[in-house]
C-alpha cells in the first residue's frame, strides 16, 4: 500500500435482473470510516451483441465532514473521487476479462468480453 492509498472494505450483493447481472456496491474505509468519502451504488455488466459486454458504475459519493468536507472535495480535491472510481471500474473490466476468458456466450455463461467498456454515469437505457 502506497503513502496515499486507504485500505477500503466493498460490501457486494447480487441484485436480480433479467437483462444483465447487478450487484448493490458500499465502499468505505476499513480503518477510519469518518475521515474518508464513501460510495454506495451500484454495478452491471450487460451483454453487447454476440461477443462483448458493457460495465457501468452508478451512485452516490459522500465526503466526509458534511458541508465542509463537501467544500474542501468540490475546490482541493475535485476530481479525486471521481478518478478513484474510474481506477476501480477499470480493475473491474480487467477482472471480469480474465475471469470470463475461453466462456463460449452470454446465453448459456457469463459475457464474454473482448475488452469491458468502463462507463461511469446513468444506467443505459
Amino acid at each position: 500500500m502506497s503513502p496515499a492509498s486507504v485500505s477500503v472494505e466493498i460490501s457486494v450483493a447480487a441484485i436480480e435482473r433479467p437483462d444483465r447481472f447487478s450487484c448493490s456496491l458500499a465502499i468505505r474505509s476499513r480503518d477510519d470510516p469518518a475521515w474518508f468519502p464513501t460510495f454506495e451504488g451500484t454495478a452491471s455488466i450487460s451483454p453487447l451483441r454476440e461477443r462483448g459486454s458493457e460495465l457501468w458504475l452508478q451512485g452516490e459519493y459522500e465526503p466526509p465532514f458534511g458541508a465542509i468536507g463537501a467544500a474542501i472535495d468540490a475546490t482541493a480535491l475535485h476530481g479525486v473521487a471521481r478518478a478513484t472510481l474510474e481506477r476501480f471500474v477499470d480493475w473491474l473490466s480487467n477482472a471480469v476479462d480474465r475471469r470470463v476468458a475461453g466462456r463460449k456466450s452470454w446465453r448459456t455463461d457469463p459475457p464474454q468480453t473482448s475488452g469491458a467498456a468502463s462507463v461511469i454515469g446513468p444506467e443505459p437505457k
